[in-house]
């Protein structure tokens, strides 16, 4: 198998596992629906494609679809070198009464990495959807940034900010 039909196999697979678990999610027994007027109806500002400035060979990439059915499933890739060394699965729902941006991560090869806890809405509006150690902020037309808090061992907190651009608007049609 050359590297082409590789790297369509691994891309065929991670659609395929995206679409699987977004209908997956959508399935989920004890999955409240969110209303339109919910937070995540304020979100709609992140949907379609995120990509940060290529540095020092690598460049992530974000990606929400519109909400559907009061949820918002999203996918995040990093690359290096034009390899992908990560890959996200993202939800953000209403689980027992509350708003969670919930993320299952993967290695090269859909490898499946240490779980990740869900993440609590703080605040949420047409510029900003804040997390418990995630925000991500709308900074002009078609710019936003994330910024990614993180405890250490010692107990202080290390937090990265990246800045994106959008590439790519969906809309619900």
């Amino acid at each position: 198998m050359n590297t082409n039909d590789l790297r369509s196999a691994t891309t065929a697979t991670f659609a395929a596992f995206a679409c699987l678990f977004a209908f997956g999610i959508a399935a989920l027994p004890g999955t409240a629906r969110a209303a339109d007027a919910s937070p995540i109806a304020s979100m709609r500002w992140l949907t379609g494609e995120w990509q940060t400035q290529p540095a020092r060979g690598g460049q992530l990439t974000e990606t929400f679809m519109p909400a559907h059915g009061g949820e918002i499933i999203s996918t995040f890739t990093s690359t290096m070198k034009g390899k992908i060394t990560r890959y996200e699965l993202r939800s953000i729902r209403v689980q027992d009464g509350k708003v969670v941006f919930s993320e299952a991560a993967f290695g090269p090869g859909m490898k499946p990495l240490a779980a990740l806890p869900d993440r609590p809405l703080v605040a949420a509006d047409a510029t900003h959807a804040s997390f418990e150690g995630l925000a991500q902020i709308r900074t002009g037309k078609g710019t936003m940034k994330t910024v990614l808090s993180a405890h250490r061992p010692d107990g202080s907190t290390r937090s990265v900010t990246v800045n994106f651009h959008r590439v790519m608007h969906f809309s619900r049609g």
